[in-house]
């Protein structure tokens, strides 16, 4: 990792961190500004994914695949981030159990990066990385199925739609 790649990274981090303290401090009042960081970490975790995994399956032919796994980890943590302050840290219902979830797919990708790190010092944890990929990509799609079903309910039961 560049010097640079790691002060940005560093400064998303610090950014994101004192924005999530502040915004629980003061408690998220308004339903509008709650559903944006909801829509914002969506959508940062959906590109997270899909970014990542088109360039490795070549559909995406722009960039260097290891340039798309740092962007894969730095918005791996910043979704999240999101995500847990959308949620104002409540893990009561459906959508605590994704907030829990969400939790543990993050938890996997910081696992899967020691993992991936060892694999390119140590070539015979390939089978580890291997074994974490059946973990992880599993616990992410029923993330998003979970994602999709809150969504849905929401604009169905929550009258956001008129």
């Amino acid at each position: 990792m560049t010097a640079r790649f790691k002060q940005t990274f560093a400064w998303i981090t610090s950014s994101l961190l004192i924005f999530t303290v502040w915004t629980i401090r003061y408690q998220i009042e308004t339903i509008v500004f709650a559903l944006a960081l909801g829509i914002i970490g969506t959508l940062l975790m959906f590109a997270t994914e899909f970014g990542y995994s088109y360039r490795k399956s070549g559909l995406i032919k722009i960039g260097r695949v290891e340039t798309w796994l740092r962007v894969h980890v730095a918005l791996g943590i910043a979704g999240p981030v999101v995500i847990l302050v959308h949620t104002r840290l409540n893990f009561y219902g459906f959508a605590g159990a994704l907030a829990a979830l969400t939790l543990t797919v993050f938890c996997s990708g910081i696992v899967g990066r020691y993992i991936y790190k060892r694999v390119s010092r140590d070539a015979r944890s390939k089978p580890l990385l291997a074994k974490w990929r059946k973990l992880h990509i599993p616990l992410t799609m029923t993330l998003f199925l979970g994602i999709m079903i809150h969504v849905s309910s929401v604009l169905y039961f929550g009258r956001v739609l008129p």
